[in-house]
């Protein structure tokens, strides 16, 4: 929940809109559903759904990030 806050705060936004905007639609990942409370808060761990294919793309994301610390 901090992670969130942080993003909040120095973004300026809320942080499932700055994520959708900076990595999702970067990665191509349209369709996405990530529970929001009622106080617009959005949980940073878990409650996120996306198709099988998504997870991958961000693995591969990992992968390619990772390997520039070798």
């Amino acid at each position: 929940m901090l992670i969130e806050v942080i993003i909040d705060q120095v973004s300026g936004r809320k942080s499932a809109d700055f994520v959708k905007d900076c990595l999702f639609t970067r990665l191509g990942i349209r369709e996405f559903y990530w529970y929001t409370d009622v106080s617009g808060r959005t949980a940073p761990v878990g409650n996120l759904y996306f198709s099988t294919l998504d997870p991958v793309k961000l693995g591969q994301l990992r992968l390619n990030i990772g390997s520039r610390y070798d």
